[in-house]
């Protein structure tokens, strides 16, 4: 069963009114990803990110149009 989340107030760039629980993980490490390389530059976090997407991405099913922008960006 896949659980969609509704309204996710906390996104501020960019209004997500229904996205796959999956997909929300996605944004999350991604924008850490993102965030790591402009701020903290921390190589320990930036290998483990970049691990748990590669380690999803044999799973990635349905994706939300904006969490595949943000993964190919």
């Amino acid at each position: 069963m896949t659980q969609i989340l509704k309204n996710i107030t906390r996104y501020a760039e960019h209004v997500l009114t229904e996205i796959l629980l999956g997909s929300l993980l996605i944004l999350v490490v991604v924008r850490t990803i993102q965030y790591n390389v402009t701020r903290t530059r921390d190589k320990y976090l930036h290998t483990n990110c970049l691990t748990a997407l590669a380690n999803m991405s044999a799973q990635f099913r349905s994706l939300h149009q904006y969490a595949t922008q943000r993964i190919i960006r």
